[in-house]
């Protein structure tokens, strides 16, 4: 009788502890080549971080595969993603793979945006 209930408390306990683990967000997209074109589709959100580029940073939420991209724009650029971001409108983007200051910190140079 003592097992079967130290059994079935261990079970419990284990079913309690495997749905308490944390849930991964949205990964971000590593291990891209730099120097290498890119090109996508999604949503824009202003960049919540510090950023690693002198110029403002966005974030690109892409539903599939579904990651989020750091996006480095000029002020022509920047203007657009702004108001794509304030009016949650879906863009397509164009650019090249770069990395800032920091060599983890990689991030797409926007050359091009066409707002959907």
């Amino acid at each position: 009788m003592k097992s079967l209930l130290l059994g079935a408390t261990s079970f419990i306990l284990l079913a309690v502890m495997a749905g308490a683990a944390p849930r991964p967000t949205h990964p971000v997209a590593k291990a891209i080549a730099v120097e290498k074109h890119f090109e996508g589709k999604g949503r824009v959100l202003l960049f919540q971080g510090q950023p690693c580029s002198p110029q403002i940073m966005f974030d690109l939420r892409q539903s599939f595969p579904k990651s989020t991209i750091r996006l480095a724009a000029p002020m022509r650029e920047s203007r657009q993603l702004t108001d794509a971001a304030r009016h949650r409108r879906t863009v397509h983007i164009t650019g090249m793979w770069r990395h800032g200051r920091d060599k983890l910190c990689r991030f797409v140079d926007v050359t091009k945006v066409i707002a959907d």
